[in-house]
């Protein structure tokens, strides 16, 4: 923006004018003083004023050159004291310029001056006019393809959006099946637990049977073998016989007696029965603790 205030007709209009700073100076007796000015646009006018205090002063205005000696475009020439001094110069060539208020003629005195410096820029120029607008258009021209460059990217990146949009949609779809599947791997999981607990579970109840058949497997065996000997008569005997004792197994006189006559070995085979062990430790409370 500030490159096309410094090129546009109004800013320059606006500017056209520059005041320098009143100044008030001293100038040492046997020497000068030179403000330089840079002219940079032909044409340019320069308004100044200055006056002394007391005594009078030489002034003039030099062009100066690099190669070239100093050239003045208005002559030193003394002005009177105490009377404001004023004038003005078209400049027709740019290039840098000294106003000079020589004392040097007086070895005696210093003067005092207050001086004030206008600049007047000349008008515009058609070339000039011309370069701003030129400027500015091709800036204009930049800018709408910045634009249009812009309005792609937009578009790129919506389209982009909407593609993260349809990936993540997607990635949410595929989280919630894992999560089904992790659910249903936890139930297989516990139902596998389950199964082995219950597993556990019978095999326990068939050590506990195998371990009881192991030790009713001599009597079932024996039985067998008393039962392949005898006749007829002889098992109807027995049945009555055995009916007698089945009611006596269940009576505790007849334990009582019997685990007092029995030896230690008869016992410890009797014991082997689950049943007939917690009976023996309800009659035999004493020797259990022990």
């Amino acid at each position: 923006m500030e490159k096309y205030e410094q090129l546009s007709p109004l800013y320059q209009n606006k500017n056209k004018i520059m005041k320098l700073k009143t100044t008030a100076i001293t100038i040492k007796a046997g020497t000068s003083f030179e403000m330089p000015l840079m002219i940079t646009k032909p044409n340019t006018t320069v308004h100044w004023v200055f006056y002394t205090k007391g005594y009078d002063i030489h002034f003039g205005i030099a062009k100066e050159g690099k190669e070239e000696e100093r050239q003045y475009v208005v002559a030193n020439t003394a002005y009177p004291p105490d009377c404001p001094q004023q004038g003005k110069i078209v400049f027709a060539e740019t290039g840098e310029y000294s106003f000079i208020w020589d004392n040097t003629y007086s070895w005696l005195r210093e003067k005092e001056v207050v001086y004030s410096v206008e600049i007047v820029l000349p008008a515009l120029t058609l070339d000039e006019r011309v370069a701003c607008s030129r400027t500015i258009l091709n800036d204009l021209i930049q800018m709408q393809q910045e634009i249009v460059d812009c309005k792609e990217k937009e578009e790129a990146k919506k389209k982009e959006l909407a593609d993260l949009e349809v990936a993540h949609k997607s990635k949410l779809e595929e989280l919630e099946a894992v999560k089904k599947q992790i659910l249903e791997a936890e139930a297989a999981i516990q139902s596998c637990g389950d199964q082995v607990v219950a597993i556990q579970n019978q095999a326990d109840a068939e050590r506990k049977a195998i371990k009881t058949l192991s030790v009713a497997a001599p009597f079932l065996l024996e039985g067998d073998r008393v039962l392949s000997m005898l006749t007829g008569p002889d098992i109807l005997r027995l049945g009555c016989v055995n009916h007698m004792m089945h009611d006596a197994v269940v009576r505790d006189c007849v334990w009582v007696r019997a685990f007092k006559q029995d030896s230690k070995e008869d016992v410890e085979l009797v014991l082997k029965n689950e049943w007939l062990a917690k009976k023996w430790s309800m009659l035999n409370p004493k020797e259990e603790s022990a």
